[in-house]
């Protein structure tokens, strides 16, 4: 089978739906070349369709690798515009503390329990593609914590372990972005402010692509990395998560309903920034990468 990937490409103010095969990108209005119909027009509506897409994406895939379609549609990877892959999802769920290593670093004891701990970010505003990411005014503690990010593929209610990893679609990279001084704020009566720490406008960044599941062997045997200005930060395998990736589905389905094109951030492992009192500036680079998942350029502005 040959291996692709998702991605939304800017035209201008037009995103361009495409998959990725090889160097390129092919648009998939290029699927009726091939006489490949029955795609939708964009990312996320591929997904509410997955069960019937993803069996048309392979057939394209392996057209596009063949040669069986005019080059003239083809966009190579090195002049390709990436954006935001999926635009929007129905819901942003984020699973916090799933990392031994990084529950040490911070000083924290949190016994796994029935379940683990999560939140919502807002997604039409929160998510944004690779590129620049603008610290929030008034934060002096721009943090980083780089997730592997799943893309639900089928409605999920109530769904049990043992069915959850099926309900998967594919994967990729992010980043949460945490201000700290906004997430713990002083002479505030809770202890945390999760909608200013971690849901402010473009701060989780996700892509640059979704690689669909059938081509990940083990999501759970994966080497996650966020590097700043070429220095490594975070480097830690995704074997390292307290609740499994099955887990925290079954988790969420309990008691919100998944949709298919809902993204869950699955937890950060040790390697931020607050431990050590070091931020995030201005003209920082970022790179986040998830083995065989993707790599995320991001440049904080």
């Amino acid at each position: 089978m040959t291996k692709f990937t998702l991605a939304t490409l800017r035209l201008g103010a037009v995103p361009i739906p495409a998959i990725g095969v090889g160097s390129d990108y092919w648009p998939l209005a290029a699927a009726a070349q091939a006489g490949i119909a029955g795609l939708d027009t964009d990312i996320k509506g591929v997904f509410v369709n997955w069960a019937v897409a993803f069996p048309v994406l392979r057939d394209f895939a392996t057209a596009a690798a063949n040669g069986r379609l005019p080059s003239s549609f083809a966009i190579p990877a090195a002049k390709a515009d990436l954006a935001l892959p999926i635009q929007f999802p129905n819901k942003l769920i984020a699973v916090g503390a799933n990392y031994e290593d990084h529950l040490r670093e911070m000083n924290a004891v949190i016994p796994k329990g029935e379940r683990p701990v999560m939140f919502i970010k807002p997604p039409t505003t929160a998510m944004t593609g690779p590129g620049k990411v603008h610290i929030p005014d008034g934060c002096a503690q721009f943090d980083w914590e780089v997730e592997l990010a799943v893309i639900v593929g089928t409605r999920m209610r109530k769904v049990a372990r043992a069915d959850a990893m099926a309900g998967i679609a594919g994967y990729s990279v992010s980043v949460d972005y945490t201000a700290r001084d906004y997430f713990f704020p002083k002479d505030y009566f809770f202890k945390a402010d999760f909608l200013l720490g971690k849901g402010q406008d473009g701060t989780t960044p996700l892509g640059p692509v979704i690689t669909p599941a059938a081509f990940i062997r083990d999501p759970h045997d994966l080497r996650i990395t966020l590097s700043v200005n070429g220095v490594t930060k975070q480097d830690a395998s995704t074997a390292g998560m307290i609740y499994r990736i099955d887990e925290q589905i079954a988790a969420i389905s309990q008691f919100v309903t998944l949709e298919p094109g809902d993204v869950i951030l699955t937890g950060s492992p040790a390697g931020v920034g607050l431990p050590r009192g070091e931020f995030l500036h201005p003209g920082d680079r970022v790179v986040a990468t998830a083995e065989g998942v993707g790599e995320l350029h991001m440049e904080i502005a």
